[in-house]
């Protein structure tokens, strides 16, 4: 080897490599925005069907639809997984179909900001159970205050359907479930194809109020 290319050799291999490009990701807080967002877009359009359709006909129609275009996208195979691995979907797609058919019934009876602030109270009644650090129990104080602030105070609250209140609640209960349930199914699953099976679980329980 010439001393020219022992040079060449010996600056190739200490010179340091360009640091590579990290793809763009969006960050958990605008993931949490976004899904917000939908949700409730979601909510407010399909109310508009009640009419046609009802609460039932409606939520039924979301979970076939969704369960269809998951099928598509992510084709799961029932077969690579463990009878384990289904049953966790199942419980997902039922904790699915309760918290949709729950929501949907109370905002036919209650004013959709109303039944979404009921129905917060199972996601932060589980972020204190979970809480383990003094900013965390902050951001739930701040929440909680918002609830409050958003609930039906003095006489508005005699004007508002008690079984909607109730309804509202129940699928609090349920969103709750669901978020450890999916959870779960993130770690089981390596795509969507948990999703997909749990919206088909949900779509098949909801057929009959559909």
């Amino acid at each position: 080897m010439t001393e020219t290319h022992l040079q060449e050799s010996t600056t190739a291999a200490t010179t340091p490599l360009a640091p590579l490009r990290r793809p763009f990701t969006v960050p958990a807080t605008g993931l949490l925005l976004l899904s917000m967002l939908s949700v409730q877009v979601g909510a407010a359009l399909a109310k508009q069907l009640f009419a046609a359709i009802g609460p039932g006909g409606t939520v039924f129609l979301r979970s076939a639809i969704g369960a269809a275009f998951l099928l598509i996208v992510w084709r799961p195979h029932i077969r690579r997984y463990t009878l384990a691995d289904l049953r966790l979907a199942a419980l997902l797609g039922l904790s699915i179909g309760c918290m949709n058919l729950l929501f949907y019934s109370a905002i036919s009876r209650l004013p959709l900001g109303i039944a979404v602030t009921l129905e917060f109270l199972g996601p932060l009644g589980l972020s204190v159970s979970l809480s383990r650090r003094w900013r965390d129990m902050l951001w739930v104080l701040l929440a909680g205050a918002g609830i409050l602030l958003l609930s039906p105070l003095g006489g508005a609250a005699l004007d508002i359907d008690p079984l909607g209140v109730l309804l509202a609640l129940m699928a609090g209960l349920f969103w709750a479930i669901y978020i450890v349930l999916n959870r779960r199914v993130g770690h089981h699953f390596s795509d969507g194809s948990g999703v997909a099976l749990a919206l088909c679980v949900s779509g098949t329980l909801l057929l009959p109020f559909g």
